[in-house]
């Protein structure tokens, strides 16, 4: 097994991407088949000013992207089968409530077959879905497994057992992961 980082790495990295690193390494022991993983941290494009709309905020989104695919590719080159994309990669957390909502949108279920390959699907007319079949396709086209965090956004209504914030969603910080067939599993 190996492990190597590509890009500009704080000194003090996010706590949830070295979680997932030692977790990998620890789970590697077990593993009778060696891998090699490859956690990826930039110093994310952000917004100049409010982020006002939807289109601005995947703008910034893919901005981010076009930053980061080469270094998967890099890093796929260098023989990594699992690239991990940092803690909010695409979007960065400078933003209060509202603003985040603009760059969330619910994602589609997983296909437990391993059929829903959203690179294959016609483009999303929702700006946001366009961000997640663009990560399929970077699976696919570096024939890795690629896990990149997104953020989720639920309708709810007022209920005591589980509050509803005012705007009536909740926000969710959640990791996708796709196979080296661009597929969310």
């Amino acid at each position: 097994q190996f492990l190597y980082f590509i890009g500009i790495v704080p000194s003090a990295m996010r706590f949830a991407t070295c979680a997932v690193v030692l977790l990998l390494c620890l789970a590697s022991a077990a593993v009778a088949t060696p891998y090699r993983a490859a956690a990826i941290e930039h110093v994310c494009v952000t917004p100049v000013g409010d982020v006002l709309n939807t289109s601005y905020a995947v703008g910034v989104m893919q901005a981010n992207l076009d930053i980061l695919s080469p270094r998967v590719a890099h890093a796929a080159l260098d023989g990594a089968d699992l690239v991990l994309l940092s803690e909010m990669a695409l979007t960065s957390l400078n933003f209060n409530r509202s603003q985040m909502a603009l760059f969330l949108t619910a994602l589609p279920a997983a296909d437990p077959t391993g059929h829903q390959i959203p690179c294959h699907m016609a483009p999303s007319p929702v700006l946001a879905l366009q961000v997640l079949q663009r990560l399929s396709c970077l699976a696919r086209d570096n024939g890795v497994y690629l896990v990149a965090n997104w953020g989720d956004r639920f309708p709810c209504s007022a209920d005591p057992r589980q509050p509803c914030p005012a705007d009536g969603h909740l926000q969710f910080n959640t990791e996708l992961a796709f196979s080296p067939t661009g597929a969310l599993i």
